[in-house]
């Protein structure tokens, strides 16, 4: 399997359908798989999930348990379920809006070895009451990213813009379970094996909410972001500093 679609998704019963189409929507000349972390929703996600599941059932597999487990173990496990060379990612309120998208990002990580993840600037849809601070940080306009400069940038990317390659990321440092923030330690990690590359088109689309983890974490105060921020800084200067002495 060359690519892995990696799906997390809770309580998305207004917008699943948008991710999946996304995905399902892409034209490549490889193989790849869409994988679905569904965490235990008590909307009619899994219904819609199960029902494209069955129309597509050599393409769609779905990861869930019996309870709740938190947005951070839901994406580990899917992850760790994915048996793709490469991983992808769709948030399941968001969507990839370009058919092209994964086989262009897997194109240039194939002949960029020394790039470790490739992103995508996105349209965002603001949905709430949240302010409209990613325009410009979403449409960043440099195309080739050093791994430091990439772990020192906020809000770097919209996380479903993101193609990797499985073997940069895992196994997981043993701090990636107690950080709060998910994406910024993924990118962090695989900041330490390569280069970035931003694809310049606007190949997914970020749903900006107040229902989502962003806005959970913003709302216990700024002093809990920076201490959160800064804890995240400390872990991947620290797993920086182990891969370059082992």
């Amino acid at each position: 399997m060359k690519a892995s679609i990696c799906i997390i998704t809770h309580n998305h019963e207004q917008w699943i359908a948008d991710a999946i189409d996304g995905a399902l929507a892409q034209v490549t000349d490889f193989d790849f798989e869409i994988v679905i972390g569904e965490d235990c929703s008590t909307d009619a996600t899994m219904q819609i999930i199960q029902q494209y599941q069955q129309k597509h059932s050599d393409k769609i597999s779905v990861i869930t348990s019996s309870e709740n487990v938190g947005a951070r173990k839901n994406m580990v496990r899917t992850i760790n379920a994915c048996k793709g060379e490469y991983v992808a990612h769709i948030d399941g309120d968001d969507f990839w809006n370009d058919s092209h998208k994964l086989a262009d990002q897997v194109a240039f990580l194939e002949s960029h070895k020394d790039f470790s993840c490739s992103v995508t600037q996105a349209d965002i849809e603001y949905h709430g009451t949240l302010d409209k601070r990613f325009e410009s940080n979403y449409a960043r306009t440099q195309e080739q990213w050093s791994g430091d400069d990439v772990v020192k940038t906020p809000s770097f990317c919209a996380t479903s813009s993101m193609v990797y390659r499985k073997a940069d990321l895992l196994p997981l440092p043993a701090w990636f379970s107690d950080v709060s923030w998910v994406d910024s330690s993924m990118r962090g990690i695989l900041a330490a094996k390569g280069k970035f590359h931003y694809l310049q088109r606007k190949a997914t689309t970020y749903r900006c909410n107040d229902w989502g983890m962003l806005h959970k974490l913003r709302s216990q105060g700024k002093a809990f972001m920076a201490k959160s921020a800064q804890q995240i800084l400390d872990c991947i200067a620290e797993h920086h500093k182990q891969l370059s002495t082992s």
